[in-house]
């Protein structure tokens, strides 16, 4: 039934999967993030198949331990946050390469497996019926939060907006700044 259906999911190795109706459609669809390489959303056909589409063009998740989704902008369409392995001393490795060390299509996918836990959100449907989605992990700081797990979005102060709780489950040098 998986090759009949689309939902291979690119032999990813994943350690959670999200239904959900992405595109508010009426049809569940699956988002399989990749815990070494770029996750896709398996939007479903109406029909018993799937269509992949990655969240971002180029690299998107890398280590990621988990994932969630939710309105908590409260607009239309769902956004999703994966939980990625993230390392303050991965970054600086990466940060110090010289320009040219590796073609750029390399050095794109090396800068991605520090960047941490991403916030995608979700921009709205493309003509050709493709979800758009932007990474904004970075801007609302979520991105450094150390090797972050189990994740989720509900809303702690019962304001109507949703917040976003996730473990932190390796430390290596602080307690109270993850990954030191």
């Amino acid at each position: 039934m998986t090759a009949a259906t689309g939902t291979g999911g690119g032999h990813r190795s994943t350690f959670t999967a999200l239904w959900l109706d992405a595109n508010n459609d009426g049809w569940p669809d699956v988002f399989v993030p990749n815990e070494f390489g770029d996750g896709v959303l398996l939007l479903n056909n109406g029909n018993g198949t799937f269509r992949q589409q990655p969240l971002v063009d180029g690299p998107g998740d890398f280590g990621t331990m988990g994932a969630t989704y939710g309105h908590f902008d409260n607009d239309v369409y769902p956004a999703f946050f994966t939980n990625n392995m993230y390392s303050k001393a991965g970054s600086r490795v990466i940060a110090n390469l010289p320009a040219g060390a590796y073609p750029e299509d390399v050095m794109a996918k090396m800068r991605r497996f520090v960047t941490g836990s991403q916030l995608y959100r979700c921009l709205g449907p493309a003509s050709d019926g493709q979800m758009r989605y932007e990474a904004v992990g970075k801007r609302f700081q979520l991105q450094d939060i150390g090797w972050s797990y189990g994740a989720a979005f509900l809303d702690l102060d019962n304001d109507g907006w949703l917040d976003l709780y996730a473990t932190c489950g390796y430390i290596s040098q602080d307690r109270d700044k993850p990954d030191g």
